[in-house]
């Protein structure tokens, strides 16, 4: 009898035990529901504030654009707002940055160069870049509004970056003052285009070199713009106009016959070096394509492109600069030819074939530990992607910063 009551007992305590355990742990399972409900609810609230107080600190002071906190910041929050007032005032700040940063990269570049064309350079930006960025930035408000992806150069140490040696590499074709020349040329030929209400994106090789520094292909020298055949003779009548431009057309043995009459080199007087090439490319209801008929591979400078993978125009990194590129990359450069560091045997500059027999081609990786490359990863946040750049000078700093968004079928595609 007493042994029955014993086992009772004990039951009734291991039920109360099992109970106490039951209630404690559904008490810690409600308890961590609710920290994440309130967690979810709170935090976002907060990091919204703080980034309208952020939005606020920046409009009222001078902010310093080589902090990539700063820039990254302003780059993230105007790709996700929807407020068209609020982006319009984060495009603001963002153009304020660029130009603060473009500034000091013509400081720094002061200090190396003492050409001639280099002083002439440098005064076309004291007296042109504010009207620059007027015009290619705060007045194209339909390119503003249609952005899937942007971002800035905004810590731009020419000299750093420049300054690499290889065997694919036994000269970089640019100096950093000439460099620096190119630059300007290329500022200079946007706003006549902007100026002549005429389209352009760059093309293949400077989209390559776009995609994978940020810069032009180190190797090489030659920048690309491709203009639609519409627009030859507004360009060709007005391109010597102003800000002491040159264009000619070439007619050697650069290019074949097909091409002859549809390829222009631009430059600066008195100079022919540096120069940008000039294509035209024609177009049907659905795609565009090479304005002259070439089977050639080698020989077509954009292909067929569906127009749906051309427009709307986007922006990408250029150095220093932001230049105009096709929605959709890939339509262009494929990951083979992204993954492969190419040189050919002929010498913009001289205009000739050099003494090499052939191109060279290594993979880009053996390239990696003496020039920078794009590293691509995905944000941490909000279904986003990200190209930065940064040198062994300063491993743990970005240098550019390039976000678009991952679940478009565009640039993503190539990583």
């Amino acid at each position: 009898m007493v042994n029955n009551k014993l086992l009772t007992l004990r039951r009734k305590l291991n039920m109360f035990r099992c109970s106490r355990k039951f209630t404690h742990r559904k008490f810690v399972i409600i308890s961590i529901v609710l920290t994440f409900f309130i967690a979810s609810k709170v935090f976002p609230r907060q990091s919204f504030e703080n980034e309208e107080k952020a939005i606020v600190q920046h409009k009222y002071h001078i902010f310093n654009t080589s902090d990539p906190l700063v820039m990254i910041n302003l780059v993230d929050q105007f790709l996700h707002r929807e407020d068209s007032n609020e982006r319009d005032k984060l495009w603001l700040l963002i153009v304020q940055g660029w130009l603060n940063s473009f500034e000091i990269y013509s400081e720094s570049a002061e200090i190396i160069c003492t050409s001639a064309s280099f002083s002439s350079s440098l005064t076309f930006i004291r007296q042109y870049l504010r009207d620059y960025a007027e015009k290619l930035f705060l007045d194209n408000i339909d390119l503003q509004k249609h952005m899937i992806g942007f971002g800035v150069f905004y810590d731009y140490d020419v000299k750093e970056i420049r300054s690499k040696t290889h065997d694919i590499l036994p000269n970089l074709f640019l100096s950093v003052c000439t460099y620096y020349e190119l630059i300007v040329l290329i500022m200079k030929v946007q706003l006549v285009l902007a100026e002549l209400n005429i389209n352009y994106f760059i093309g293949k090789n400077t989209l390559l070199g776009s995609l994978r520094h940020h810069d032009i292909v180190p190797w090489s020298s030659i920048v690309e713009f491709s203009l639609p055949l519409f627009s030859k003779k507004k360009f060709i009548n007005n391109i010597n106009k102003k800000y002491e431009l040159v264009s000619q057309e070439v007619t050697n043995a650069y290019i074949n016959k097909e091409q002859i009459g549809l390829i222009y080199k631009v430059s600066s007087a008195p100079k022919s070096w540096p120069q940008i090439e000039i294509y035209f490319y024609d177009e049907n209801s659905t795609q565009i394509y090479d304005s002259y008929i070439s089977h050639n591979e080698t020989t077509a400078k954009i292909g067929y492109l569906k127009k749906e993978d051309v427009f709307p125009i986007q922006m990408r990194p250029f150095g220093p600069l932001l230049l105009h590129s096709i929605r959709n990359p890939q339509a262009m450069i494929s990951i083979q030819k992204l993954n492969t560091c190419e040189s050919f045997p002929w010498d913009h500059q001289l205009d000739k074939a050099t003494d090499k027999n052939g191109p060279i081609q290594i993979p880009c990786e053996q390239l990696r530990r003496v020039y920078s490359f794009v590293e691509t990863r995905t944000s941490w946040r909000r279904g986003y992607c990200e190209e930065k750049i940064t040198t062994k000078r300063l491993p743990y700093r970005t240098l550019s910063y390039f976000r678009y968004n991952c679940s478009e079928n565009t640039l993503n595609q190539l990583q």
